[in-house]
């Protein structure tokens, strides 16, 4: 009796394998596919987009700079902005001022960063 049984049970597992777990897996892996492709995509537009604020950002903080001038000046100690040469109006001494200025107004001392 048993081994009559055991080709039956056979088939039925061999019958639930073929029509409900394989297509269970094939959509499974296919919506995994379709998550990871999302994802990737996500991802990648996050990272457009956040280097685009930052390339305007940078574009708004350094406008009417040169490279030049952006890399061969200190930077502002309140801001963190590049500085400007600037004249005193009092007494014609030279100082370094925030290029953001009046809204930033930190100064540094033309002697200590002059690298001539």
């Amino acid at each position: 009796m048993a081994a009559d049984a055991l080709p039956n049970i056979t088939e039925a597992l061999n019958h639930e394998v073929y029509t409900k777990i394989v297509p269970a897996l094939l959509v499974a892996g296919v919506i995994g596919i379709v998550v990871m492709i999302l994802r990737d995509m996500g991802e990648n537009w996050l990272m457009r987009t956040i280097r685009g604020w930052k390339q305007r950002r940078r574009a708004k903080k350094y406008a009417g700079m040169s490279d030049d001038e952006v890399l061969d000046t200190p930077h502002c100690p309140v801001c963190n902005r590049p500085m400007k040469l600037r004249t005193a109006k009092k007494d014609g001494s030279q100082f370094w001022g925030c290029s953001a200025f009046p809204k930033c107004r930190g100064t540094r001392s033309f002697k200590s960063f002059n690298v001539d």
